[in-house]
C-alpha cells in the first residue's frame, strides 16, 4: 500500500473516531445557554413562521434542527409579539425544557445530528482544498487539524451555529475560487447561493461579501468589462432571492426610513441620510430601498445593540461591562491545544520563507485575518469565544497547505531538507492535537491548553461557552443523587441552572455566595463559570481545598465544621 493510500486510511479512520466522539456530544450533552434560546425560536418558525423571535441569528439552522421535534408533535406556546430589545427566548426555551427535559432531550440530540454531518463536511471540503492546493499530506493536516480541535467536537454539535457557519463560509470560498478560474452564468448562480448559505448560516458570513468584491476587481484584467459585470450582477441577484427565502420575503425592499433602529449606529445612520433623501425625492423610493427581508436587518441592528450597551465580561482575571479588543486572540491562545499552536508555529516560521505556498495562501489567510479584525473591533463584550471558530477552517487550511509544500521532496529555496523538518513538526503538532482531544474526552466544550492550566485551572481564563455552558447538567444530577443525604448540599450553577436541575430529578438547596453563612458540615458544588464571575466568591473559594470535579464544569468542595 503506497503513502497517499495509507494517509486517506488514516484520515477515514479519523473521520469515523471523530464523528462518534460529535454523535456522544450530540447525545451525551444537555442543552447549553443559547440552544434553549434556539430551540424554542425554531419551533416558533415551524409554527407561526415568526423570524423576529432570535433575529440577531438567521433562521436557517434552527428551523432545519428543530424541524424532527416539530414533526413528532413537540410545540411551543408563542410569546405576544416581541419589542425590539427584549429576548424572551432563553427564559421561555428553558420553561420548555423543565416542562419535560426527557423529550426536549431527545428532539434537541436529532437536531444536533445535522449539525454534526455539517461538521464531518468541514473535514472533506478542507481535504479536498488542501490536496489540491499542495497534495495528500496537506489534507490530512487541514482535516485533521479540523477533527482534532476540542472546540469543534463540541460546538460542532450544537445548533448555536457556530461551526455550521464555518464550513459554509469554507465552501462559499471555495465555490468562488471555481467560479474564478471559468466565470459563467452557471457558476455565478452558485456563488449567489453560497454566499446566502454562508450569510443564512451566521450574521459572520457577511465577512465574504467585500472579499467576493475585491475578488471580481482582481480579475479585471481577464474577462471583458460586460461580462464581469454581469455575472456580478448574478451573484448579487441569486444572494439577495436566497437570503430572503427562509424570511419568506416578508417586508422584502422597504424603505430604509421605515426600519425602528434600537441602535446607536443605525439610528445615526438613519438620522444622516433622512435630509439628503428629502432633497432627492424623486430619487428617494428606489434609492432608500433595502432589498433584504426586515427582520435580517433588525438582527443586524439588535446584535449591534449589544455590542453597545456592553454585557458583562472576563477573561484573564478582568472583570468589565465591556469587551477588550485582545479577548479573541487570548481565547485561541488559551483554548487551542498545545500541539495546535506547535503547528501554527512552525507554518508561520517556514510559510514566509516559502515561495512556492505564498500564492495558494492568499485567500485563506485574507479571511482568517479578516475575521480576526472584525472580532478584534467589535469588542462590546468578551464572553463567546466561539465567534471566532468561523476563522479556524482557513487556519487549518493554511498550515495544511504549508506543511504539504514543506513536505514535497524536492523542497524550496530555503532548503529541502529545513523544510522537511518543518513540514514534519507540524505533522508531530497534528497527532499531539489528536492526543490532546483524546485525553480530555468527552470534556471537550471545557477544555483548555496546558499552557492555561488544562481542565482543572484553565476555567479562570475564561467562562460562559468557554468553561460551564450547562453541559454538564446531567453529570451534576447524577452526582447529587449518588451523593444524597449523607450530607446538604448546596449548588450554585447559573448555566447548569437550579431550575433545570430540580426538573431532571436534583435535590439540593441553592447557594449564593454567603460560605459562612453554610450548615456544616455540607457539600458544596459551584459552577466554573460563576467561580470566576464573583470575585468576593472566588477568593472565599480559593482558600478551600477542592475535594472533586464534576465533569468539566463544576468544583466540589466538602466544607467541615472546622473549616
Amino acid at each position: 500500500m503506497n503513502r497517499p493510500a495509507i494517509e486517506r486510511l488514516l484520515l477515514c479512520l479519523g473521520g469515523l473516531i471523530a464523528a462518534i466522539g460529535l454523535c456522544y456530544s450530540a447525545i451525551r450533552q444537555a442543552p447549553v445557554n443559547d440552544e434553549f434560546g434556539h430551540f424554542f425560536a425554531g419551533l416558533c418558525y415551524w409554527q407561526t413562521g415568526d423570524t423576529a423571535i432570535f433575529n440577531v441569528n438567521p433562521p436557517l439552522l434552527r428551523s432545519i434542527a428543530t424541524g424532527p421535534g416539530y414533526f413528532l408533535g413537540m410545540r411551543a406556546q408563542p410569546p405576544p409579539p416581541p419589542d425590539t430589545v427584549a429576548r424572551p427566548e432563553f427564559q421561555l426555551g428553558r420553561q420548555l425544557f423543565i416542562a419535560d427535559p426527557q423529550r426536549f432531550q431527545t428532539y434537541l440530540s436529532l437536531g444536533r445530528m445535522f449539525v454534526v454531518a455539517i461538521t464531518l463536511l468541514g473535514a472533506v471540503l478542507l481535504y479536498q482544498w488542501a490536496r489540491q492546493l499542495a497534495d495528500v499530506t496537506a489534507g490530512i493536516v487541514a482535516a485533521g487539524l479540523w477533527l482534532a480541535q476540542p472546540q469543534i467536537l463540541s460546538h460542532g454539535a450544537l445548533i448555536t451555529g457556530d461551526v455550521f457557519c464555518g464550513v459554509w463560509l469554507l465552501f462559499a470560498a471555495r465555490v468562488m475560487v471555481w467560479t474564478m478560474e471559468r466565470m459563467t452564468i452557471a457558476r455565478s448562480i452558485g456563488l449567489g447561493a453560497a454566499l446566502a448559505i454562508a450569510v443564512l448560516a451566521k450574521f459572520t458570513g457577511l465577512v465574504l461579501v467585500p472579499i467576493v468584491a475585491l475578488f471580481f476587481a482582481w480579475n479585471a484584467d481577464r474577462y471583458r468589462a460586460w461580462k464581469l459585470a454581469g455575472c456580478l450582477l448574478i451573484v448579487v441577484a441569486t444572494m439577495l432571492v436566497v437570503l430572503a427565502i427562509p424570511y419568506r420575503f416578508e417586508h422584502w425592499g422597504q424603505s430604509l426610513f421605515e426600519y425602528r433602529f434600537v441602535s446607536s449606529t443605525f439610528i445615526d445612520l438613519q438620522s444622516q441620510l433622512h435630509p439628503v433623501a428629502e432633497r432627492m425625492p424623486i430619487l428617494s423610493t428606489a434609492l432608500w430601498v433595502v432589498p433584504l427581508p426586515e427582520q435580517l436587518v433588525l438582527g443586524i441592528d439588535r446584535q449591534q445593540l449589544d455590542f453597545e450597551r456592553g454585557l458583562p465580561s472576563y477573561a484573564a482575571g478582568y472583570h468589565g461591562h465591556h469587551g477588550w479588543w485582545w479577548f479573541y486572540i487570548y481565547s485561541m491562545l488559551v483554548k487551542l491545544p498545545m500541539g495546535t499552536w506547535l503547528a501554527i508555529g512552525f507554518a508561520m516560521a517556514i510559510g514566509v520563507w516559502m515561495r512556492s505556498s505564498r500564492d495558494r495562501l492568499g485567500l485563506p489567510l485574507l479571511i482568517l485575518l479578516s475575521m480576526l479584525a472584525i472580532t478584534a473591533m467589535q469588542d462590546g463584550f468578551a464572553q463567546q469565544h466561539r465567534y471566532i471558530l468561523p476563522a479556524y477552517p482557513f487556519l487549518f487550511l493554511a498550515i495544511g497547505v504549508v506543511a504539504g509544500r514543506a513536505l514535497v521532496r524536492e523542497g524550496d529555496s530555503t532548503g529541502p531538507r529545513l523544510a522537511r523538518l518543518s513540514g514534519r513538526a507540524i505533522l508531530v503538532g497534528v497527532v499531539l492535537s489528536v492526543a490532546g482531544s483524546a485525553y480530555v474526552a468527552p470534556h471537550w466544550l471545557s477544555a483548555f491548553n496546558t499552557l492555561a492550566g488544562g481542565n482543572r485551572t484553565g476555567f479562570k481564563c475564561l467562562f460562559n461557552d468557554a468553561s460551564d455552558w450547562g453541559q454538564d447538567t446531567y453529570r451534576v444530577r447524577d452526582w447529587i443523587q449518588a451523593h444524597q443525604g449523607s450530607m446538604p448540599i448546596y449548588v450554585n450553577s447559573n448555566f447548569s441552572g437550579t431550575a433545570e436541575l430540580r426538573a431532571v430529578g436534583a435535590e439540593f438547596e441553592d447557594f449564593l455566595s454567603d460560605v459562612e453563612g453554610l450548615r456544616r458540615p455540607c457539600w458544596l458544588i459551584v459552577s466554573k463559570s460563576n467561580y470566576v464571575l464573583n470575585p468576593s466568591l472566588e477568593k472565599s473559594l480559593d482558600r478551600l481545598p477542592v475535594s472533586q470535579y464534576i465533569g468539566g464544569t463544576h468544583v466540589v468542595f466538602e466544607l467541615s465544621t472546622i473549616d
